[in-house]
């Protein structure tokens, strides 16, 4: 048995779940519709079911299903209290909250309650109502479960404050009207639970299989720096720094893919992953169960493995052609709104976002105008250029109309050299210009030394290398030579002095500015790295620990800066959640460092 949570007007019920108590412990139940026993492969409900690939959802339930409705409305669907085949994966959860191995086995379910989203938050916010025992345990894991994902490193996200929300690959999203909802986190944890249960278990049995997999490109930071960056963006209520970083998530993280070889799940972080959980409206999903379940009933495999490659192949080329299909109609009709408002309104009313779009438009179409560069002056005052905008302006901005802001472009990264590395990493994804070596040494003796930094590029063919740049720290170094290149492609060369080994050039705590002071709900992990950065400092260093239990999670966070003189500022904070340990040991930092400079 099993209930359901769905949309309140959703009919292609596919999944359903249960818990229960037994010694020393609990049951968890996930079952999912057999929608192979009936539907026959190679059958012409099976091909037609191929070529869509999945169901199509529309607006105003106006939905086109994959198989016919008598199957996708009726005898596949988990209703409540029809007796339905399914795939139903069993785990054991001892009185630790930890879950042991899966099993699979091929089932009867019969749905006990069908709920929406909002019923479920209901019952689970009042602890009464049908099955409020059953829904209060599943949230209570499901929270768990996702905790224990971000712990192990899944760029996972779920912040229903902010209204945000990670997407399998790590993208960030706004959050649909449905993930609104703390009951579809019982969904989507239990629903990753069984596919990564599955797929391992497809991997440990060498089953044919179509597996998920996901991979980063080359320029893709380490794991726990774009995690890092996850957290201190997000909780700093920036939208700026949060739309931009949403924009370079889509430059360092390629799409997802189905393939019969197994190469792991980078957004997941997991060795193996598959999609199994919407048997009634994915097609790959089918696939998988019927791979599994030959291996259950102890039949040879439905499908070849060069079978498998034609139809991950296929059903990729069908979500390409409808993510380019639907990126071009939204492009379309952005650029049409985005024209209206500058007719209407002009530049100066716009947020950040529409800005950048509308000066992107602008520059790549040759639509200078004074207004125009009056509002990139404006937003240069006012420290308000994003590394999307400068971008723009670099390396599109063409003829001498945009001579005179190209020059303010390349002046203002010069007080912002850190943007240069997210400049590069645009400019690699538009395959404008490609970043080959970043060539970085340490000159002097440890106790004064300096690093020194050379970045190469190949633009158009063209090999083009820096001056040599230096600076106290090695990212700063480079940050400082990639801001030279790009003075040079901009057309108007900056130089950078070096600092060789004078120790006069060599910031000493007394002779540096204390940081300005900044407001409690202030982005304290940003502003500490700007001032480090500002100051030629290495960047702060941050070491986490946990310190609670898997149910009440906490954290431990030490925040170190440093001073080439060997003294160095230190802080240790606890919070519930890693970014709130790290805010507060970096605001401690950052008062501390105003208390002392502020009194030289």
């Amino acid at each position: 048995k099993g209930i359901t949570i769905d949309g309140s007007t959703s009919r292609d019920l596919d999944d359903s779940f249960w818990i229960e108590a037994v010694p020393s412990g609990h049951m968890l139940y996930i079952s999912i519709a057999d929608v192979g026993s009936l539907v026959e492969k190679d059958s012409e409900i099976d091909k037609s079911a191929k070529r869509m690939g999945s169901t199509k959802y529309r607006a105003g339930n106006n939905h086109k299903p994959m198989f016919p409705e008598r199957i996708s409305y009726d005898s596949a669907s988990l209703l409540p209290g029809k007796r339905r085949p399914s795939l139903t994966a069993k785990f054991f959860i001892n009185n630790n909250g930890e879950l042991g191995d899966p099993e699979f086995v091929l089932t009867q379910t019969t749905s006990q309650f069908q709920f929406s989203y909002e019923k479920a938050d209901s019952v689970i916010h009042e602890q009464s109502g049908p099955f409020a025992q059953e829904l209060v345990m599943l949230s209570s894991l499901a929270k768990t479960l996702l905790q224990k994902r971000r712990i192990n490193g899944a760029l996972a996200l779920y912040d229903l404050s902010r209204g945000i929300i990670t997407s399998e690959e790590g993208f960030i999203l706004a959050m649909k009207p449905r993930e609104e909802h703390i009951s579809n986190i019982i969904v989507q944890e239990l629903m990753i639970l069984f596919n990564t249960a599955l797929s391992a278990y497809a991997a440990e049995n060498d089953i044919a299989f179509l597996y998920r997999n996901h991979t980063v490109k080359q320029n893709a930071p380490a794991r726990n720096e774009l995690l890092q960056e996850i957290d201190e963006i997000v909780s700093s209520n920036d939208t700026v720094r949060l739309t931009s970083l949403i924009e370079r998530t889509y430059l360092i993280l390629n799409r997802a893919v189905y393939e019969p070889v197994l190469r792991g799940h980078y957004g997941l972080n997991l060795p193996a992953y598959c999609h199994a959980s919407s048997p009634i409206r994915r097609y790959a999903d089918l696939v998988n169960h019927r791979c599994v379940t030959a291996r259950l009933l102890s039949k040879e495999s439905p499908y070849t493995t060069i079978e498998l490659k034609e139809i991950g192949d296929h059903l990729n080329a069908i979500r390409l052609e409808e993510m380019l299909a639907t990126q071009s109609y939204l492009k379309a009709m952005a650029r049409s709104k985005i024209s209206k408002q500058v007719e209407i309104h002009g530049y100066k009313t716009m947020d950040a976002e529409t800005f950048y779009k509308a000066l992107a438009i602008a520059v790549k179409q040759g639509n200078f105008s004074q207004d125009l560069e009056d509002e990139v002056r404006a937003r240069a005052n006012r420290d308000a250029l994003d590394p999307r905008e400068l971008f723009v302006l670099i390396f599109h901005g063409s003829g001498g109309e945009w001579a005179e802001l190209k020059q303010l472009a390349v002046k203002y990264l010069g007080d912002h050299k850190w943007h240069s590395a997210s400049i590069f990493q645009i400019a690699g994804t538009e395959k404008i210009c490609s970043v080959v070596e970043v060539k970085t040494s340490q000159v002097g003796p440890d106790n004064d030394a300096v690093f020194e930094s050379v970045v190469t590029v190949i633009k158009e063919t063209v090999e083009l290398s820096s001056t040599p740049a230096q600076a106290l720290s090695k990212k700063a170094a480079e940050h400082t030579a990639q801001f030279q290149l790009l003075s040079q492609i901009a057309g108007c060369p900056a130089v950078v002095p070096l600092l060789r080994e004078s120790k006069a050039s060599i910031p000493r705590p007394e002779s540096l500015v204390p940081p300005k002071s900044a407001a409690d709900g202030s982005n304290f992990i940003g502003l500490l790295q700007e001032w480090c950065m500002q100051s030629g400092l290495e960047l702060p260093g941050y070491t986490t620990e946990s310190v609670g239990i898997v149910t009440e999670p906490g954290f431990s966070t030490e925040c170190i800066v440093r001073f080439k003189s060997g003294e160095s500022f230190t802080s240790t904070q606890v919070g519930s959640s890693i970014k709130l340990s790290k805010k507060k040991a970096a605001q401690n930092i950052y008062q501390q460092l105003i208390d002392a400079l502020s009194n030289k």
